[in-house]
């Protein structure tokens, strides 16, 4: 769910080798912050404010009422953020589903892939569903697509 607005769906949208050598930084932005905001509000709010709380949901764990899988890496720059996320939802989840069915998965990869790469843990897939399913059965109707 938090994710979302990191998925590297969105970079399909504009030419990425453009963008990507482009200087400066925020001139750069300026080709894409039309059609994707985001990114040009990671630019220009350094710091946790009321944009970041927006996406954020630190204050929200109350509202969580199914379960979520949560996937973070060893080498992920934003894994502590994971941590805090598994434990608030963990802890403070609307319902007793939520809160004991939530997962965390950590593994040998980073935040990002390099485009057109595939996620290590697509791979896995096949793995985690089947008890995936079961923890969620009853709770929600499973609608999964990996790849």
């Amino acid at each position: 769910m938090l994710g979302r607005s990191m998925q590297y769906e969105s970079l399909k949208h504009f030419d990425q080798d453009t963008f990507f050598f482009e200087l400066p930084i925020d001139t750069a932005m300026e080709k894409v912050s039309n059609t994707h905001p985001y990114y040009k509000g990671v630019m220009e709010h350094e710091q946790y404010d009321e944009w970041w709380s927006s996406y954020s949901l630190r204050d929200k764990y109350s509202e969580m009422a199914i379960p979520s899988l949560f996937i973070t890496g060893w080498f992920d720059s934003l894994s502590n953020e994971n941590f805090k996320l598994f434990n608030g939802w963990t802890k403070k989840a609307k319902t007793q589903d939520a809160r004991s069915k939530t997962k965390l998965i950590i593994g040998p990869w980073s935040h990002q892939i390099a485009p057109g790469a595939e996620y290590p843990w697509v791979k896995m897939a096949n793995t985690l569903i089947a008890p995936l399913e079961k923890a969620l059965s009853g709770v929600i109707e499973m609608h999964m697509h990996l790849g």
